[in-house]
């Protein structure tokens, strides 16, 4: 049987100009179906938004050393449009991975509804670089030109993933050029050459998600008050950063068990950056022990409270193959040249997974994040107003830009020198 590779693409840039107009490459062929608005049960939102931490969880547990950023949302978004084609163990291997527990049609549902929310975020606010906010979510297909795919197929991606189907010809080293450069112009030159020159030669499939973020803060540092300052790594050295204050920040926040945990709103309060920041010396004890329920315990804890935050800015990218990660928790069929089970999408087992490649790149700094309190009037009998209590984020911290509503995970990651 000739068995040929598909591809899997999860480019992330935070903080980059609005994509939406920029076209993908190769000739459209598109489904006549048309894009279900009718939303999922919250509980089926909810657990969605719930498989997509504990795979943030996870590939965390999986990349324990230096700075670190991902997005569990994208890697879900990609691998479900290829899970809509999965069947058998190829199919049940998936959803282990992905840590699911609907139905796949219940999972597609909210996954696509999920996506509408989010495209709604922001109506109002601000970017980080003074135009509007953007968080834009997008999926594409790409196909060899003459690949069967099957009817079905296609209409699952247009009536649940908004995707449509592009054709090139992946014979030469030119299909990967034009997937390169249509992401390089969606996040404006910063991720240029995420597939290596040679990877999808032969390929039959390339599924692509691309997630973009770009939003102030509701409460900007000021730049004024950004100094030099130690930050303690994980050796004990403690090199000088630049460290960012706001003195009256309204945020939420708590203490737990000496971990400092602190959730900040972005313009427009529907996306907020939690932080969560161990004791010294106990960063990776606290990270390795980290788990969904543990988690929830620490969210759970957040009260508002005005602060006096000192938290370092920073700027760094991660790029890395998802293989081994999606193999060691449980998608490893679709790997295998001999039982990988696609037939869903091209009616024979003639596709199996070749590639799959994630990249990410975020700036957060004075402005905003390339990513507190709400402003609230109650009237009450006059008293003094509490003073803020000072939080320095002075030590490795791990990162969650959540959707406020949903709790899910738009980006994760871990700053262990923010140099």
């Amino acid at each position: 049987m000739n068995r040929t590779s598909l591809a899997l693409l999860f480019p992330l840039f935070v903080a980059c100009s609005d994509p939406r107009e920029l076209a993908p490459p190769g000739e459209e062929v598109a489904s006549k179906a048309q894009r279900i608005t009718q939303a999922a049960p919250d509980a089926d939102i909810d657990d969605a938004a719930s498989s997509t931490n504990a795979l943030s969880l996870a590939l965390l547990a999986r990349h324990p050393d230096g700075n670190f950023i991902f997005s569990a949302y994208s890697v879900t978004s990609a691998a479900s449009m290829l899970e809509a084609g999965a069947r058998n163990d190829t199919l049940s291997g998936m959803k282990k991975a992905l840590q699911q527990t609907l139905s796949e049609d219940r999972h597609h549902r909210a996954m696509n509804t999920l996506e509408a929310a989010l495209e709604t975020r922001g109506a109002t606010a601000k970017g980080k670089d003074g135009k509007p906010f953007r968080l834009v979510v997008t999926n594409q297909l790409f196909a060899q030109k003459g690949q069967h795919l099957e009817p079905a197929y296609l209409d699952t991606l247009a009536q649940e993933y908004g995707s449509g189907l592009r054709l090139l010809d992946f014979s030469t080293d030119a299909a990967r050029a034009s997937i390169n450069s249509w992401v390089g112009q969606r996040t404006e030159g910063k991720i240029t050459d995420l597939f290596a020159p040679g990877s999808l030669l032969g390929a039959k499939l390339a599924v692509v998600n691309t997630l973009y973020f770009n939003a102030a803060w509701n409460q900007p540092f000021p730049k004024a008050n950004t100094a030099p300052a130690p930050f303690t790594l994980l050796d004990g050295t403690t090199p000088t950063v630049s460290m960012m204050r706001n003195s009256q920040l309204g945020a939420k926040a708590a203490v737990v068990d000496g971990t400092d945990i602190v959730e900040i709103l972005y313009d427009g309060q529907d996306v907020s950056l939690l932080i969560v920041a161990p004791p010294t010396g106990k960063f990776g004890a606290v990270v390795q022990d980290l788990d969904a329920g543990k988690l929830k315990k620490l969210t759970d804890a957040l009260r508002a409270e005005p602060l006096d935050l000192k938290m370092p800015k920073f700027k760094f990218d991660t790029r890395f193959d998802l293989t081994e990660d999606l193999k060691a928790l449980g998608m490893t069929d679709a790997f295998e040249e001999s039982k990988a089970d696609f037939s869903g999408m091209t009616g024979d087992r003639s596709l199996f997974v070749g590639v799959a490649v994630h990249q990410a790149i975020i700036i957060l700094d004075e402005s905003g994040t390339e990513a507190a309190a709400a402003t609230g009037f109650g009237v009450f009998a006059t008293s003094a107003p509490p003073q803020p209590r000072p939080v320095t984020i002075d030590r490795p911290f791990l990162f969650f830009i959540r959707d406020v509503k949903t709790g899910v995970p738009l980006f994760s990651g871990r700053v262990v020198n923010p140099n």
